[in-house]
């Protein structure tokens, strides 16, 4: 959330009570075919729906909603002190990263790009994962 948002200051792990008293963001789900997936909100929970992470973040530093984002992408929001992580009593699973594509129009491209990107659980283990930090130089 916000540094400013009501929840930054709220002593943790919060409730799913209390979180469920702000609009969760929701990034579209771009799907044209297959069933469209919500995760990371709670029942009966009002929702900010946005099209792109550009949305998404401003929504955020708005103090409009309250986010479950990808850890390599608030960590910037994070460490500038715009953003603040919020500990919860019940923490949401991961969510499965889906990667789609037209069948009947693959091409050497999207060969390569599958075996660079490995299997399913090569994808969300080695891609998905918070980049280390860089080791001290000890400088």
């Amino acid at each position: 959330v916000a540094s400013d948002h009501p929840l930054a200051s709220m002593p943790g792990p919060l409730s799913d009570d209390t979180l469920r008293n702000w609009p969760s963001l929701v990034r579209e789900d771009t799907s044209r075919t297959l069933p469209k997936r919500i995760t990371w909100l709670l029942d009966n929970q009002k929702r900010v729906v946005v099209p792109d992470w550009e949305s998404s973040a401003t929504c955020l530093s708005a103090g409009l909603c309250v986010g479950m984002v990808p850890t390599h992408f608030a960590r910037q929001w994070i460490d500038s002190g715009k953003w603040v992580a919020l500990t919860l009593e019940n923490p949401f699973p991961d969510a499965a990263c889906c990667v789609t594509w037209q069948q009947n129009e693959a091409s050497p491209a999207l060969a390569w790009l599958l075996d660079y990107l490995g299997d399913s659980e090569t994808l969300n283990r080695e891609w998905l994962r918070e980049p280390e930090e860089a080791p001290d130089s000890g400088d």
